[in-house]
């Protein structure tokens, strides 16, 4: 049996407490707030996701990954229109370090030795040789050409930077970034270290051989 203080006290019946109705409102309350703090932080984290999902979206179409229907191809980062004509490509490419350009070696004049000597030089310079030959050319008379795909712009730029006087030519049947140069018997010498120009910038593109300088080299 409960003592007499338990019997005298209202707030307990044979022992047992009795909850008031403050005390239920008060735990009603305290339910109702975690409940509003729950779907408040559920919407905050929906929010926080659609919020990363956005910029994610923004940061693919911004750099070109991702296009919109209908949205024109971007501008590259130094602000020049993308390549519309693989052939002779109106744009700007970065000039690369040697050590990143393979170079093919192929010797169009006849001149024994001359693809050899080509070689040793440019290998002096740092470019990365991956075979030396030798082949026809309409560019023979000349100093030479240097050609590549459309993997292989870039490397073809940084190449015919140290080759003064040379033209590029597009083939499409390059898959990679191997780049060759055609040497020609008015080649001679590389750009002097002190004047080569390292900035982007656009190929120096030759024109299609004329019958007439076809001629001529016979």
């Amino acid at each position: 049996m409960g003592s007499r203080g338990d019997r005298d006290d209202a707030r307990s019946w044979h022992g047992q407490r009795i909850v008031g109705e403050r005390e239920l409102d008060f735990h009603s309350d305290e339910r109702a707030v975690r409940r509003r703090r729950l779907r408040q932080n559920t919407v905050f984290a929906v929010l926080a996701l659609l919020l990363v999902v956005v910029l994610a979206l923004a940061l693919l179409v911004f750099t070109g990954r991702l296009q919109l229907p209908g949205q024109q191809p971007p501008a590259t980062a130094t602000g020049v229109e993308p390549i519309t004509n693989a052939q002779c490509p109106q744009r700007d490419f970065d000039y690369l370090q040697p050590a990143e350009v393979r170079v093919r070696i192929l010797n169009t004049t006849g001149v024994s030795g001359l693809g050899g000597r080509t070689a040793q030089i440019l290998e002096e310079r740092g470019f990365r040789i991956s075979s030396v030959t030798s082949a026809s050319g309409d560019y023979s008379e000349q100093v030479g050409v240097v050609v590549s795909g459309p993997g292989g712009y870039a490397q073809a730029l940084s190449l015919q930077r140290h080759l003064p006087g040379t033209l590029y030519v597009f083939d499409e049947t390059k898959r990679d970034d191997l780049v060759d140069f055609e040497v020609g018997a008015e080649f001679s010498e590389l750009t002097k270290q002190r004047r080569l120009d390292t900035a982007p910038g656009q190929l120096v593109c030759a024109n299609p051989p004329q019958e007439s300088g076809d001629e001529q080299d016979g």
